[in-house]
């Protein structure tokens, strides 16, 4: 293996903290949810040292990639676009699942 750290940031997370630039102030409280800051996190951050091989968790199209140096921004970032059939929310009661994306 190779030598180094690694990071994994999960979806969901709270980061209070780090989410301090204009960027994820939302001061007209106009997104539902984040009284006037964004602090979870949206996505899934993998970090390992660099050279390490990237691999997508399924076939896709690269849809953008670059760098974002903005304080507080993604850094780099790779964004991929999968084909996967949408998710569903439902139990045994209902009577149809709920669409989720």
């Amino acid at each position: 293996g190779r030598e180094g750290d690694w990071g994994v940031g999960r979806y969901d997370e709270d980061r209070r903290l780090m989410y301090s630039s204009d960027m994820f102030q939302d001061e007209g409280r106009e997104v539902d949810g984040y009284d006037g800051a964004r602090t979870v996190h949206m996505g899934i951050d993998l970090g390992g040292p660099v050279g390490t091989k990237v691999h997508a968790f399924a076939d896709g199209v690269v849809h953008s990639a670059g760098y974002n140096p903005d304080l507080g921004d993604y850094g780099h970032v790779v964004v991929v676009e999968h084909e996967l059939p949408p998710a569903a929310l439902g139990d045994e009661k209902a009577s149809s699942p709920r669409k989720v994306w």
